[in-house]
């Protein structure tokens, strides 16, 4: 039988794995971007900040689904509700709890273990080169992770 309107459930369907490679895009054009950032979370107040809070509110939303990843979800939120130019401690308290709520996402995980291991490879990024790439690594593990995921589900690869 035909439906009338918009079929919302066929749309979040596609949009999952959409959100998972709009984010990776993001990163791309931030790392081929000219301007030097400190942090991803330094795209505030540029063209970029668009596609930092389209990005991050996406991502929330489909990590809320996730029962392991309700935290990280809530936390990218916070971080995104607030700007690291006005309300500095409780955006970084913020990005370090989604940072920390990640590892713990993937900590349960039964499938893809591995993503754990590079995952908690990212703190020697910061070490090694700065925030920014620390947060380039990390975000990068988790969207090939989630889009590993979705397209298992889908597709029994």
């Amino acid at each position: 039988m035909y439906k009338k309107g918009l079929d919302f459930e066929n749309l979040l369907h596609k949009l999952k794995p959409t959100t998972a490679i709009f984010s990776l895009i993001f990163l791309i054009v931030i790392v081929l971007s000219k301007e030097l950032l400190d942090s991803i979370s330094s795209t505030w107040g540029t063209p970029l900040q668009p596609m930092f809070i389209i990005t991050n509110a996406l991502t929330s939303y489909f990590f809320f689904e996730l029962k392991k990843w309700r935290l990280a979800a809530l936390f990218l939120l916070l971080l995104t509700a607030f700007p690291l130019d006005t309300f500095k401690i409780v955006h970084d308290i913020s990005a370090t709890l989604f940072f920390l709520f990640c590892m713990r996402g993937l900590f349960f995980i039964k499938k893809f273990r591995f993503y754990l291991i590079i995952y908690m490879i990212s703190p020697l990024i910061w070490i090694v080169f700065n925030l920014f790439w620390f947060e380039v690594y990390a975000i990068f593990v988790l969207c090939l992770y989630h889009l590993n995921l979705i397209y298992y589900i889908r597709f029994k690869l």
